[in-house]
């Protein structure tokens, strides 16, 4: 990776193999990143409302969805996860499938926004008008 030149952020992919490290690496260098889980789990028991979807637009691996999953099952939300990473996409399927929650989360994959397999909503609608309805195909 850094082999040839200096290193650019803008050089930096969220990969398979880093989708293979990302929890690991959050728990153990994202500052207070468990209480930060623990308090959005907390936010969405007080908060949900039965019938509605949830949405992460920046899902990764899918921690806060099976997360908030976890707390609400018996509520049976729609837990809807989009990501701009395949990587990220594959690996949080795989986990929402092995917690078996499949049936209560759904992970967009990694077309964001506008690309027909978005949910209709107003937020979408909303973003959508701002971009001019531009399909943003991130990968």
């Amino acid at each position: 990776m850094f082999e040839g030149g200096a290193f650019k952020g803008s050089d930096f992919a969220f990969t398979r193999e880093v989708a293979d490290v990302f929890d690991d690496m959050l728990v153990r260098s994202g500052p207070f990143y468990l209480e930060q889980q623990a308090i959005i789990k907390d936010f969405a028991k007080r908060v949900y409302v039965p019938g509605t979807c949830v949405y992460d637009l920046g899902s990764f691996t899918s921690a806060t969805l099976l997360n908030i999953a976890a707390e609400l099952k018996d509520k049976n939300p729609r837990l809807i996860g989009y990501d701009n990473s395949m990587p990220m996409v594959e690996k949080a399927r795989a986990r929402v499938k092995d917690m078996q929650f499949d049936g209560m989360i759904d992970l967009g994959g990694h077309r964001v926004f506008f690309s027909g397999s978005a949910p209709s909503h107003p937020y979408f609608e909303y973003i959508g008008e701002r971009v001019n309805r531009q399909t943003v195909n991130l990968a």
